[in-house]
């Protein structure tokens, strides 16, 4: 997966802060989207020696992009089943046979909570370098097509 953007900030540990215009990709996903802006923020390897307001394709390796989606949404979904299932059968054993609907919901929505916090937490305190995307620099958005995708990448 490639995107173009603009390098917005350089840091001293060789990676560069990318702004990205929302596409077509995105859709009206918006996950990315810092409170309605319509431009992402992307932290980046920096291998080409890109500077402040150089145009830059951002490289995402396809095995960490299914990865992330993995992450993301399938394990929060399989929080949620599990909770709604959970909620809905242990209301009824209890004596909750009025308000086992909204016991299942409210499991479901309190177990993928559990799942993101889980996600968050365990995210803050891994070293993603290895997982960043790569930022490669280029001097027009139409050069992006000539650039090799690095190995790996797709």
């Amino acid at each position: 997966m490639a995107e173009q953007g603009i390098v917005k900030e350089f840091h001293t540990d060789g990676t560069v802060t990318v702004g990205l215009k929302r596409t077509a990709a995105c859709n009206n996903c918006q996950a990315c989207m810092a409170f309605g802006s319509a431009e992402m923020v992307v932290r980046a390897k920096n291998p080409d020696g890109a500077s402040v307001g150089d145009s830059v394709s951002l490289f995402v390796a396809s095995r960490q992009y299914h990865k992330a989606v993995l992450l993301m949404y399938a394990w929060p979904l399989v929080a949620a089943l599990l909770g709604a299932v959970v909620g809905f059968y242990g209301a009824g054993l209890f004596g909750g046979q009025s308000a086992q609907e909204l016991i299942g919901f409210l499991c479901a929505f309190g177990f993928a909570a559990l799942v993101y916090l889980f996600i968050h937490q365990r995210e803050k305190s891994r070293n993603l370098m290895d997982e960043m995307p790569v930022a490669r620099r280029f001097t027009d958005f139409t050069d992006s097509l000539t650039l090799p995708t690095p190995k790996g990448y797709a």
